[in-house]
């Protein structure tokens, strides 16, 4: 691996953890704040689980996602010929498109598209929402790893053709 790419996979690792960090805080923030007066008197019992079940789901949802990334990229840091190149890769695509769908949406169509799909009385909308904070450096973290991937990818094609 060129040291190049090595420090592209590095730098986007760095950016995608700072995302993840600030879309955390930005979670427990928003649920201190939405108590209301800052308190907890006066708040119904099922007003406090939904937003605690929400804020912890989001959270752990966050960690996964970041636990997979970094696995994969570890993995591919410790072996060029690591299988995880083409998951990282695929991954990579994926949560882009979702930040960029979820993040560039006015309200509106977001609320069309959520009760076409059926999920709008669900607490998927809500996790949607929390998945997308820290989304700038997400959205730039996944397109440096996908940089970073399609020049290994380059490298390896290029080994190949000169082997056969």
């Amino acid at each position: 691996m060129k040291p190049t790419t090595k420090k592209l996979y590095i730098s986007g690792l760095c950016i995608f953890c700072l995302g993840e960090i600030i879309g955390i805080l930005k979670l427990l923030y928003e649920l201190f704040v939405n108590l209301p007066n800052g308190s907890l008197i006066g708040v119904t019992k099922e007003y406090i689980s939904t937003l605690l079940w929400t804020t912890i789901i989001s959270i752990v949802i966050k960690m996964i996602i970041a636990f997979i990334i970094v696995f994969m990229i570890t993995r591919i840091l410790k072996n060029v010929k690591s299988k995880c190149l083409i998951p990282l890769f695929c991954c990579s695509i994926i949560f882009l498109i979702i930040n960029l769908t979820s993040f560039s949406l006015p309200a509106i169509p977001k609320y069309l598209i959520y009760s076409k799909l059926g999920i709008i009385e669900t607490y998927l909308v809500y996790f949607v929402n929390y998945l997308t904070n820290g989304t700038i450096f997400s959205m730039v973290a996944y397109i440096i790893i996908l940089v970073a991937s399609i020049k290994i990818l380059r490298e390896k094609k290029k080994g190949v053709e000169m082997d056969g």
